[in-house]
């Protein structure tokens, strides 16, 4: 078990080179990280992305990738990690206008459960409880 992470890299063609380089001077786990991720690459732009859905970022690999992002131009990346544990999350970088169209996307989702009505209950018209939901019977008027 673990603390895993959604990651997403978004590098330009020039930094991509640079990530390259710094690769064979990395760590071991590094390099497999990297290596089992090859990047999806857009032929116009030569913007190159980077996603691991379930990863587990370890101290090593977040050092390795803070230093490499500290050396470039927040033009030529963008970095999003999101956390398992509410709140943490990291984004930086200055490349929001991609074709990948990266975006982090915050939701609450529920399913109301599917309540049968009670034995002998009898909603009339003229009981009113239509009228304490907040609705108003105004077409009997």
């Amino acid at each position: 078990m673990g603390y895993y992470s959604q990651v997403a890299l978004l590098l330009s063609r020039e930094a991509d080179g640079e990530l390259r380089v710094a690769l064979v001077k990395a760590p071991e786990d590094v390099r497999q990280l990297f290596k089992g991720q090859p990047p999806e690459v857009d032929a116009g732009s030569g913007i190159r992305l980077r996603h691991w859905e379930h990863v587990k970022w370890q101290d090593e690999v977040a050092e390795f990738v803070d230093s490499f992002l500290a050396a470039l131009n927040g033009y030529q990346y963008r970095f999003v990690r999101l956390g398992e544990a509410f709140g943490d999350l990291d984004d930086c970088g200055e490349i929001y206008d991609s074709p990948f169209c990266l975006e982090i996307v915050a939701k609450i989702e529920f399913r109301k459960p599917l309540i049968p009505p009670a034995k002998n209950a009898h909603v009339g018209r003229d009981s009113g409880a239509h009228k304490s939901a907040g609705f108003s019977d105004e077409s009997s008027r």
